[in-house]
């Protein structure tokens, strides 16, 4: 599949963030106001990518985004605390669920698209049944960052605190109302509470920004080996490829670089990204990287040969999120 596959972006405009997805002919049966701001999309699109749908509905800026497993349905968190789940091919919102109080960061489908595990800045992490729209868990209540279900559906990882001062722990949670059984991968002691957490696809690794200066990567099987450290100046964004050997960086260093580190040999490739790299995601069959920047556009680039292979516009201001699917 070439680069031209299903791509979605949430574009953060004042008072009308927006949810744009991109793939073939979109609807329209909607407003002048509605079009036009359409029309500014499709304007700026390369060829061989069309307006699938503009989902409209959120009051606050949207973060990042996800898809079901079927690529029917995808989830919205946003900084008033609601999380919209919307069924793209309908172009119509199924559900709203309502349980953080303030940002919510990210989410994440179960494996059989019936549950949804979200994840807010009140550091709560959240079950919801995607059926009754209620929320059947709460996993953690001070949690820094949050992981995949199994394909089992039995297991979430959360990353929790482990003193007031610093220092963190990665459990592995039953999700099926069991909620005192869990399974504790490890602890780890740092000078302070670690951000922007990121795991491998398959839960082998888990990437953090501990420092200004550092990445780190550590392994969470038991013959994962030592921890890694790799030099990115203010980090902002991590993502694994989908082999969980590839981990690429977004950081302000004034540079404009996207960092791409070979996990096992430490060799980096820098992408010259032009602006100030926000946001990123691998495609599923890892060959191309998107990157949301400053400028507000989305670079496009081929990881097998390091080149830029197209430049999409969504807005003036930067967008919030963007996935592959």
């Amino acid at each position: 599949m070439s680069w031209k596959e299903k791509l979605v972006t949430f574009v953060n405009e004042i008072g009308a963030p927006t949810l744009t997805a991109f793939s073939r002919p979109g609807r329209q049966d909607v407003s002048e106001r509605e079009k036009a701001d359409d029309d500014h999309v499709v304007r700026f699109l390369p060829d061989g990518i069309v307006l699938l749908q503009t989902l409209r509905g959120h009051q606050s800026d949207i973060q990042r985004i996800s898809w079901s497993p079927d690529g029917d349905r995808l989830a919205s968190p946003d900084d008033n605390g609601e999380v919209r789940v919307w069924n793209v091919i309908e172009g119509q919102c199924e559900i709203i669920l309502a349980g953080h109080r303030g940002r919510v960061r990210n989410s994440v489908f179960s494996s059989d698209g019936k549950k949804l595990i979200t994840h807010g800045e009140d550091q709560k992490v959240l079950v919801w049944d995607l059926e009754s729209g209620v929320c059947t868990e709460i996993l953690s209540t001070r949690s820094l960052g949050f992981g995949f279900f199994t394909p089992t559906n039995r297991y979430v990882t959360t990353v929790q605190k482990s003193t007031s001062k610093g220092g963190f722990r990665i459990l592995y949670q039953i999700s099926l109302g069991q909620l005192d059984s869990e399974k504790s991968l490890g602890k780890w002691e740092t000078a302070g509470h670690p951000i922007h957490f990121a795991f491998s696809p398959c839960g082998s690794s888990v990437a953090f920004r501990e420092s200004d200066q550092v990445v780190s990567v550590i392994p969470l099987s038991r013959k994962g080996g030592a921890m890694k450290e790799f030099a990115c100046e203010k980090t902002l964004d991590s993502t694994f490829d989908p082999a969980g050997k590839l981990l690429a960086v977004a950081g302000r260093d004034g540079k404009n670089e996207v960092k791409v580190f070979d996990i096992q040999s430490g060799s980096v490739r820098k992408l010259q990204n032009e602006s100030t790299p926000m946001r990123l995601d691998f495609s599923d069959t890892g060959e191309f990287l998107s990157v949301l920047s400053g400028d507000g556009l989305t670079r496009l680039w081929d990881t097998r040969r390091d080149t830029l292979v197209a430049k999409l516009l969504w807005s003036s201001g930067v967008t919030g999120s963007l996935q592959f699917h």
